[in-house]
């Protein structure tokens, strides 16, 4: 349940960081989980593995206590036997010397060998008794470390099967956490490919407005081109036809001029005429005056300077 809060909570975290930083968060968080699954089932196994142990060494505790308990009650038995056995020796002997002791006091005649026998069943059969005594107590004691191991024992198993429980439970927990981690697993496996799908249609989007933008540049580019070369086309055009007026204004100029000088020196020519006309007499001077009007004429008529090659900016 901890580890599905810890995926919930880590997805909604990537989903607020954005679509860019999705897939490096989600594999970051998905290897962050599996490393703590990780230690998670290494600590279990760990756990399963000591108790594992400790039941296996109770186990032979047990045995051994087992053992020792079936050698102390042999033992016992054993015992037991030999008291049956002192105790059926030392029956009939104390019997015998009862009656006979009886039977010496009624006659009032107690033989000297018969006091000695007597004093030495009584030895026999103190010492029987010690031994019977002895054999008691050991035998009480070897009950009670019986009964002791007896104890431990059932200690020892109920400890057994509680360990076996615990283990039983925590492999339920092993297995179900495998099982969680396996879903996990697949289920970040699922979410990494969609988003991986996701990526590769983000950057195939991305690509693809990157093939129209350089397509619309490409194409303003060619239009700009095609305008320039318009431009340099009508620019040049324009200097053609202007450097054709410039020209024209030029021999305009030039023809201008040339008729302002003929319309004077006509002028001139048509005062002297008239002056000579005036004149009476003296004809030879107006022969000479009229030869001079006509080189001055022909001299105003030459040009003052040689005619430049026609360019823009020149008349």
């Amino acid at each position: 349940k901890l580890a599905q809060e810890e995926v919930e909570q880590s997805v909604s975290e990537i989903t607020a960081a954005g679509p860019k930083q999705w897939v490096q968060t989600f594999k970051r968080k998905i290897q962050d989980i599996a490393e703590k699954n990780e230690k998670t089932q290494k600590v279990l196994k760990n756990q399963i593995a000591f108790h594992e142990k400790k039941a296996q060494e109770n186990w032979i505790i047990a045995c051994a206590s087992e053992r020792s308990l079936i050698l102390q009650r042999k033992e016992t038995h054993s015992l037991c036997n030999k008291l049956a056995e002192v105790s059926a020796k030392l029956g009939p002997l104390l019997a015998a010397s009862i009656s006979s002791s009886e039977q010496h006091v009624k006659v009032g005649d107690i033989p000297v060998c018969a006091c000695h026998n007597v004093a030495e069943l009584e030895n026999i059969a103190e010492a029987a008794v010690k031994d019977r005594d002895l054999h008691m107590r050991k035998l009480r004691d070897e009950e009670s470390k019986a009964q002791e191991l007896e104890g431990k024992i059932q200690a020892l198993k109920e400890q057994r099967e509680a360990l076996k429980k615990d283990i039983y439970i925590m492999g339920i927990w092993n297995r179900s956490g495998e099982a969680k981690l396996h879903n996990m697993s697949e289920q970040c496996q699922q979410k990494d490919q969609a988003l991986q799908q996701k990526a590769a249609q983000l950057d195939f989007e991305r690509r693809e407005k990157q093939l129209k933008v350089k397509e619309v540049l490409r194409f303003h580019k060619q239009k700009v081109e095609t305008i320039e070369k318009e431009h340099v086309e009508t620019e040049l055009s324009y200097k053609a036809e202007i450097g054709n007026l410039k020209k024209e204004l030029q021999e305009n100029t030039m023809k201008a001029c040339a008729s302002t000088k003929d319309r004077k020196n006509l002028c001139k020519q048509q005062e002297i005429s008239t002056w000579v006309s005036r004149r009476p007499s003296g004809s030879n001077s107006g022969g000479s005056i009229l030869s001079l009007a006509g080189q001055q004429l022909t001299l105003h008529r030459k040009p003052l300077l040689p005619r430049r090659a026609s360019g823009p900016g020149t008349f």
